[in-house]
């Protein structure tokens, strides 16, 4: 997910949609939320805050989704948002790639 954008510089917090073990740190993003952001909402998704990186856009592990060559799924709930920037924490540096 998209936290910030400078320039052609973006970072990105990792998201996993598989339901797999994910550290006690991660976030689950409830059903909802999950729906407005395009992911499966029968998924386990979750966020994981301290999985950040930073690489100029667009970087070459991005695949376009669909025909049209969007890399938009949906949008976040701005009262995630908020809550995906807290868990980062202020301790929280983005490993730069790219």
């Amino acid at each position: 997910m998209v936290m910030a954008v400078v320039d052609d510089r973006v970072t990105v917090m990792a998201i996993t949609t598989k339901g797999e073990d994910v550290p006690a740190n991660a976030l689950p993003i409830p059903v909802d939320v999950a729906r407005a952001m395009g992911l499966r909402d029968d998924a386990r998704s979750s966020l994981l805050p301290n999985e950040l990186n930073r690489f100029h856009w667009v970087g070459h592990d991005l695949r376009a989704r669909g025909r049209d060559g969007s890399f938009h799924f949906g949008r976040c709930p701005p009262g995630f948002f908020k809550t995906a920037l807290v868990a980062i924490g202020p301790h929280a540096v983005p490993t730069p790639r790219g």
